[in-house]
This record gives C-alpha cells, sequence and structure tokens, in this order.
C-alpha cells in the first residue's frame, strides 16, 4: 500500500473530520472541504470512488435480480417447475455473490475511515487499483 507524501502534519490535524466523513457520506467533503488540503483531498477520492463502485454494484445487482426475475415468471407462466427451481438457484447464487461483495466494500469503506481517523494517507487495497476519480 502506498502512502502520499507531501501532507503536513497541520493539514492532517485541519483534515480529520472531513477525512473520516468521506467514507460515509462521500460529496460531503468534495463540498464542504478545504479545496487545498491534500489529506481531504485524498480521503474524499478514495471515499468518493468505494462509493462509485457500491452505485455500480447496484445497480449490477439490480439489474440480473431483474432479468432473473423475468425469468422466473416466464417460467412459472408455462409450468416450468424445473425452470422456475433453475431461476431460483441462480438468484440465490447472484445474491449470494453480490452480498460478498458488498461485504468486501463495506470492510474497505471502515479500512479507510480508520486510516483517516488515524491520520494516515494510505491508499486501500483493491480500490487504489479502480480510479473514478483521480487525485
Amino acid at each position: 500500500m502506498a502512502s502520499t507524501p507531501n501532507i503536513t502534519k497541520e493539514e492532517i490535524k485541519e483534515g480529520k473530520g472531513l477525512a473520516i466523513i468521506a467514507y460515509i457520506i462521500a460529496l460531503i467533503p468534495f463540498l464542504a472541504g478545504d479545496k487545498k488540503n491534500k489529506f481531504i483531498r485524498f480521503h474524499a477520492v478514495q471515499g468518493m470512488n468505494i462509493f462509485i463502485c457500491t452505485l455500480i454494484l447496484w445497480a449490477a445487482s439490480w439489474l440480473l435480480n431483474s432479468i432473473i426475475g423475468a425469468i422466473m415468471v416466464g417460467s412459472a407462466v408455462t409450468l416450468s417447475a424445473g425452470g422456475v427451481a433453475g431461476s431460483l438457484g441462480i438468484l440465490v447464487l447472484v445474491n449470494a455473490v453480490f452480498g460478498l461483495a458488498f461485504t468486501v466494500l463495506g470492510v474497505l469503506d471502515i479500512v479507510g475511515l480508520i486510516y483517516a481517523a488515524q491520520g494516515q494517507a494510505k491508499e486501500i487495497p483493491i480500490i487504489n487499483k479502480i480510479k473514478f476519480i483521480k487525485k
């Protein structure tokens, strides 16, 4: 995990509160934070990247659940018990995978929050490879 140099102790002290909030409500530091504070910016970008990943994951989950649900309804209409049972199994598997992915994102969010609370500017594992917003 890389850390970001050139952040002063004063920036950390002044920006710690908003850096923590970045992992709870991602937009607040962008709207209320000091634009020149590198510590706030670092954590705001990471918090926003996690938020965007969560939104994409939610949209994919909703789409797949809708498709599988439509298949299940179609199978029920044609009275195909095997089709309904198979679709139900896939639905359970898909939701288990998405549940695990949401849990991982939640843990990464907590890791970022802990880094911010400790005054560290460390990149969060996995999220440092997925960057929708650049530093």
